[in-house]
């Protein structure tokens, strides 16, 4: 054997004892090659991966330099270099590494993956859509390079190029289940509700225990006027017979005092302490808790803070990382600070820790705020609801856990806002104009069959509607059959510039099966009441529910379809009415329990601390 052979023989032990993790091997042959041939640009290489696992990213980069001075045309190095300096949060950097590394990529489809893999690391979207797109022309035959394209056109709101991209990689890979769940996700966004559900239940025949595709049936199923209360209880409790009691463990024993009026150990759990639509109603709560009598956790499951995230962590005595940890290892965090009552804020939605909860980590165990309905797991103890969303005695067999209704509202809402309320648009307009900003997924056939009737009844009125590109207002004018003049459609914008879009909206008309939810309450901030279809789920009864709760349900909370074009037609023929509802509209809101954060605070301790007394004398 040549010493280049032996070299190369040592190369190939080291890069085999990294991927096994005898890391302190690696690093011994890494240095016994560079002793004896100190050009050796695969031994930085190595080098360079081992301190990237220790987090030592400076020295990785340096490591990576020096390979890339001995190997200039290696852009594998220069990819490693981009995620090292990612790490450190040189994005310039690692942006000019990632460019280097494509100029040399030679026809490479793998380096073009990687490419955009980092620049959709980074926010680089347009970017990593090009990478994805070149590494799949290089590579036609490669699903997760046309998986992650998907992802890159769906954040740059190409849904149709999106779905197209899912589907091309699971007819190349048909047990391909993220391609599969992302394709479903997505169909449900434009409004291909049948289609996405139907995506979901063939992913889960082939994976029957993927817990994404299991949670995203049945929150799809929220948004299907055809669900009724029963078949989304069965379907849940078959989720937890079939997925989670077979497999899952539960605690039944912990260590916690049972002292009943001690101070206790709150947690919330949760993917979406950030710029979410959630941190506007967990920032009010968190910060009026009675630290006396309550010591509050936050096990934060995000992978970048932001603003929102600061402000949050600013309000709790601890805050937990956990982004990236297991079920397990969350669940023996739980455990170790020995939490009382545990706060599930997500149930079904994206990145949800059900599996974790359902291991019973604290002895009592609540869920909340995601949106109202059941979790499905009988290791959750509690829902917390109100009266609007659950008439009592008359849902309580629907849900896996036990309801606690709260007095007045399941929501209390801080806008993070002052853009002050305009007067009635129609007065300047001289016609109606009805607006919905909600996800598109919420407009549902139903939905647009109802706005037809209104849009029919009241013949000058305009729509503004929050609608995706493409195929999704393709869908909305041929349900709707008006003058398209008469629609204008909208995207996601910052919170700002879309609170200003209610400056162009008379009236807002709700979706069904699934209401408005913060939709309603930031358009009943800025002055623009909503007329509400009320169903049977929860989700549908949210109109009635935000409505009750500043005295307007009467005028604007319907039962049935004709009931909700009789309301619409009747508040827009008095033009003079409305425009008193809009004037008034954010005091009472200020006035009502949506915005009473002490108060609403203390019923929900107060429910805490009842679900504790009876843990401790049970």
């Amino acid at each position: 054997m040549t010493e280049q052979d032996a070299i190369e023989a040592a190369c190939q032990s080291a890069s085999l004892a990294l991927s096994q993790g005898r890391l302190e091997q690696a690093e011994a042959l890494c240095n016994k090659i560079l002793e004896l041939s100190p050009d050796c640009a695969p031994a930085y290489h190595l080098l360079a991966k081992l301190a990237s696992a220790a987090e030592a990213y400076d020295d990785a980069v340096e490591l990576l330099q020096s390979a890339r001075e001995l190997d200039p045309t290696n852009a594998k190095y220069l990819l490693d270099s981009a995620r090292a300096q990612v790490e450190l949060n040189r994005l310039s950097e690692a942006l000019g590494d990632v460019e280097g590394a494509l100029r040399r990529a030679n026809g490479d489809a793998q380096i073009h993956y990687e490419a955009g893999v980092i620049y959709s690391q980074v926010g680089e979207e347009d970017r990593a859509e090009r990478a994805f797109a070149r590494a799949v022309e290089l590579r036609p035959n490669f699903p997760k390079a046309l998986t992650l394209r998907g992802h890159a056109l769906r954040k740059v709101r190409d849904f149709d190029g999106a779905i197209a991209a899912f589907s091309r990689a699971i007819a190349l890979d048909p047990e391909f289940t993220e391609a599969r769940n992302n394709l479903g996700c997505l169909l449900q966004d434009v409004g291909r509700l049948d289609s996405a559900i139907a995506t979901f239940e063939e992913g889960i025949s082939r994976d029957p225990q993927c817990a994404a595709l299991q949670s995203n049936r049945l929150y799809a199923m929220h948004f299907d006027p055809r669900t009724t209360p029963q078949s989304l209880r069965d379907a849940h409790a078959e989720w937890e017979r079939q997925v989670i009691l077979p497999s899952i463990r539960q605690f039944t024993e912990w260590p916690n005092d049972r002292s009943p009026d001690r101070p206790l150990r709150i947690g919330y759990v949760s993917p979406d302490f950030r710029g979410h639509c959630q941190s506007m109603f967990v920032l009010p709560l968190l910060r009026h808790h009675d630290r006396e009598a309550f010591e509050v956790f936050c096990y934060s499951d995000v992978r970048n803070e932001d603003q929102a995230t600061r402000a949050m962590r600013g309000c709790v005595d601890h805050w937990r990382e956990v982004f990236g940890k297991s079920d397990d290892e969350l669940a023996a965090q739980i455990r170790e600070d020995r939490i009382d009552v545990l706060v599930d804020l997500t149930l079904h939605m994206a990145r949800n820790r059900l599996t974790m909860f359902a291991r019973k980590p604290a002895p009592v165990q609540v869920s909340y705020l995601g949106y109202p309905g059941t979790t499905g797991l009988t290791a959750i103890d509690y829902r917390l609801t109100d009266p609007h969303l659950d008439p009592a005695d008359e849902t309580d067999e629907l849900y896996a856990e036990r309801s606690h209704r709260l007095p007045h509202t399941f929501w209390c809402f801080d806008p993070f806002d002052d853009t002050p309320v305009n007067d009635l648009p129609a007065l300047r307009n001289g016609y109606i104009t009805f607006g919905c900003f909600n996800n598109f997924c919420k407009v549902s056939p139903t939905t647009l069959r109802m706005w037809k009737r209104v849009m029919e009844a009241i013949p000058a009125s305009r729509l503004k509607l929050l609608a995706p590109l493409g195929s999704a207002r393709r869908y909305v004018l041929k349900h709707l059959q008006v003058d398209p003049s008469r629609v204008e459609f909208c995207d996601f914008a910052p919170r700002d510039q879309y609170l200003r879009r209610y400056h162009e909206v008379d009236l807002c008309l709700d979706t069904f099966s699934y209401n408005g939810h913060t939709t309603t309450l930031d358009g009943l901030w800025m002055g623009v009441p909503v007329v509400s279809l009320c169903g049977a789920l929860p989700v549908s009864r949210a109109g009635l529910s935000l409505l009750s709760n500043v005295q307007l349900a009467d005028q604007f909370v319907s039962r049935t379809e004709e009931k909700f074009v009789e309301l619409a037609k009747a508040r827009c023929e008095n033009i003079a009415e409305l425009q008193g509802i809009r004037s008034s509209l954010r005091e009472r809101m200020l006035a009502s329990p949506l915005m009473n954060y002490e108060g609403y605070t203390r019923d929900i301790e107060s429910a805490y601390r009842t679900f504790w007394q009876r843990w401790c004398g049970r």
